[in-house]
């Protein structure tokens, strides 16, 4: 049985880190669709928990974890339009 391809499989932290290492950024997001039709995320910028919320309200964030400015969650929905709304959200912010 294939396990469910998550943010432990992929080690989005060394993704991360590479990424702020070797880009100016202001907003940073990591989307990994599962075997389940949802996506992993693992964001960096500021005012996550704003964003969460909405989700929430939306019916979109299945689980999250983290702080203000650096979260992972659990989305459903489609890719393009779980990213159009967080970078609609930072852009707002």
């Amino acid at each position: 049985m294939d396990s469910e391809k998550n943010l432990n499989t992929v080690n989005h932290k060394a993704i991360i880190s590479e990424l702020q290492k070797s880009i100016t950024y202001t907003s940073l997001v990591l989307l990994i669709e599962n075997d389940k039709g949802k996506f992993k995320g693992s964001l960096r910028t500021f005012n996550l928990n704003n964003i969460c919320s909405k989700l929430v309200s939306l019916g979109k964030l299945v689980k999250r974890g983290g702080h203000s400015y650096s979260s992972g969650c659990t989305v459903i929905g489609s890719y393009k339009d779980i990213l159009e709304f967080i970078a609609t959200e930072i852009s707002s912010s």
